[in-house]
């Protein structure tokens, strides 16, 4: 039985008994991809802000050691005096290993001569150890990577696929990009098309690094009880989204945990976890929501989040004051999308219903790939009485149209048909897919474009993109995307 007055208390307890000592960071994860990032890579940055939004990696922020190989010898030396460090992911089986080979790069015959063909495996373990040993000194761990290959790459150089076989037989808790990128190697990820990422490819990495760490712990365990905390939300919720059958199961081993947090490990916290505890409520109000609708049990934990300092700015506490029609003042929340739908809602709930209407709008062109968007502007469409059949359609293939958000197309159904008492699911939805709003979109038009493209036929790309325009919105990526081809072939 729900007792949202107990919650309400214990959480307002817990935020006066804690001490305001900010959470201590968790220390850097530092990435060594050599020449597998292009020179100026924002990787980081995108790590960044997707883990930002989850809480999957704790505290914890990225930096990228630009330029460096796994087998550099000053290696082991750059890492020295780096107690700020968690982990250093080493990526490891691209070009560098090894000499005079670069078959994206026209050189005379006599240097495309190989001096050999043989990795020098025993060295390449030797470099590796030196690493750990280095990192070791400052109790960071070495996380250690298969690198990205392009088809290209595995077919012209077989020899970084034994570097590939070697680490796979011999370490355990490997990060397999190498596996991952080869599974997508239809989108077109290599600046080079061996082993050099793109801009694209290095958003790729960062959901197969998310993926992976969700996937398994052991990978990069998690520093503290909130960090593990986190992941199990977003397992939970990726779960959901893609209507697997394990959810009801993750569902169960949540329920089993205590009010707050999302699995069976969960408490309200430790001194200074205030932020990372009420978020952890946030997540579960907005799994209450989504089952139990807008009833008071449910309003009744927004409005105890909403009177707690330490739950301003978390995502999906504004939408589900909104939609609760709480008058409890909260901060804005640190997802932009939100804002922008609670705007629309808070010009809705004032009579204000063409300016929500084109607000509305304007969110769907900017992020179509969206469902939320939809799902207000169709929510709009009804309260003016309007007919929506059409733009149903148009929300199934606008999201639909985009593979890499996690939304199964049963729940797009769902959620959609569902109008207007699926709008309960916003702050569900704003939390499970806010780490892929730092990413780029992609889908099957956009990576068949691109194909199109590598093998030379411009008139082709652009018309794989133009005529995927005519059967739902492009992303505004892709519009530029679509802009930049058309200048290629004025050329």
């Amino acid at each position: 039985m729900h007792r949202p007055w107990l919650l309400a208390v214990a959480l307002l307890l817990c935020e006066a008994a804690l001490a305001a000592t900010p959470r201590q960071p968790a220390g850097t994860i530092l990435i060594v991809a050599g020449r597998s990032l292009q020179h100026g890579s924002t990787l980081a940055s995108v790590l960044d802000t997707m883990a930002a939004s989850c809480g999957a990696f704790g505290t914890s922020r990225f930096e990228l050691l630009e330029g460096v190989e796994a087998t550099d010898p000053a290696l082991p030396d750059r890492l020295a005096g780096r107690d700020d460090l968690r982990v250093v992911v080493l990526v490891v089986g691209n070009l560098s290993l090894l000499r005079n080979v670069d078959p994206s790069l026209e050189m005379p015959a006599d240097q495309r001569q190989l001096s050999s063909r043989v990795v020098d495996l025993e060295g390449l373990a030797r470099s590796i150890e030196g690493v750990r040993r280095a990192a070791g000194r400052h109790g960071a761990r070495v996380l250690l990577a298969t690198a990205p290959l392009g088809l290209q790459g595995r077919i012209e150089v077989p020899e970084l696929l034994e570097v590939a076989a070697w680490l796979r037989e011999t370490e355990s808790g490997l990060l397999d990009l190498g596996g991952h990128f080869a599974s997508r190697e239809r989108a077109m990820l290599f600046a080079n098309g061996i082993d050099v990422l793109n801009v694209p490819g290095e958003h790729e990495l960062a959901r197969a690094l998310l993926a992976a760490v969700l996937r398994d712990d052991a990978l990069l365990p998690p520093t503290d009880d909130r960090e593990a905390a986190h992941r199990a939300e977003q397992r939970l919720l990726d779960a959901w989204c893609r209507a697997e059958r394990a959810f009801p199961q993750l569902m169960e081993a949540a329920d089993a945990g205590d009010a707050t947090s999302p699995g069976p490990q969960g408490t309200l916290g430790a001194p200074g976890d205030e932020p990372a505890v009420a978020d952890e409520a946030v997540g579960r109000a907005a799994l209450a929501m989504w089952r139990d609708d807008t009833g008071p049990a449910t309003c009744a934990r927004w409005q105890a989040l909403a009177r707690l300092p330490s739950a301003q700015g978390a995502i999906g506490l504004s939408a589900g004051c909104a939609l609760c029609e709480l008058e409890e003042q909260v901060g804005e929340s640190t997802d932009a999308l939100e804002r922008e739908l609670v705007n629309a809602g808070r010009l809705l709930s004032q009579g204000l219903r063409w300016d929500a209407l084109v607000l509305a709008q304007k969110l769907v062109d900017d992020q179509p790939q969206r469902i939320e968007p939809w799902m207000l502007l169709i929510f709009i469409e009804m309260a003016l009485g309007r007919p929506i059949e059409p733009l149903l359609d148009e929300a199934r293939a606008s999201v639909g149209a985009v593979s890499s958000l996690p939304l199964a197309e049963s729940r797009v159904h769902e959620l959609l048909a569902g109008l207007p008492d699926s709008m309960a699911a916003l702050p569900l939805l704003l939390r499970a897919l806010a780490p892929h709003g730092a990413l780029l979109p992609t889908g099957p038009a956009l990576e068949q474009a691109r194909r199109y493209e590598a093998g030379g036929m411009l008139d082709h790309a652009i018309a794989a993109l133009k005529q995927a325009s005519r059967q739902h919105r492009l992303p505004p990526s892709w519009k530029l995307e679509l802009a930049r081809l058309r200048a290629l072939n004025q050329r």
